[in-house]
């Protein structure tokens, strides 16, 4: 059985004027969290699934924006998306 861990949050993302990219972002994780099993609409509670020992830790792992790395543009292997973003715009 697969369990999904849902933990409502919310990001917020700081946008550069000077130089016209996005710089950062943080992730906030809201204090609840529920634990649905995949698929279905069946909830569990922690102690459900992890009876005899505390529920291992998983971190977020969120990415700055210079570390997304964009798909092809003008067939480079991948960009930074800020530098996808100024060609295309650049093309208008």
């Amino acid at each position: 059985m697969k369990i999904n861990k849902v933990t409502p949050g919310f990001v917020i993302q700081t946008w550069d004027t000077k130089t016209r990219k996005w710089v950062r972002q943080e992730f906030i994780a809201g204090d609840g969290t529920q634990y649905e099993e995949a698929g279905t609409t069946r909830i569990f509670d922690a102690l459900e699934i992890w009876p005899d020992m505390p529920e291992p830790y998983l971190p977020f792992l969120m990415k700055q924006p210079d570390e997304i790395l964009t798909p092809n543009i003008d067939n480079e292997p991948g960009l930074p998306h800020s530098e996808k973003s100024r060609r295309a715009f650049a093309r208008r």
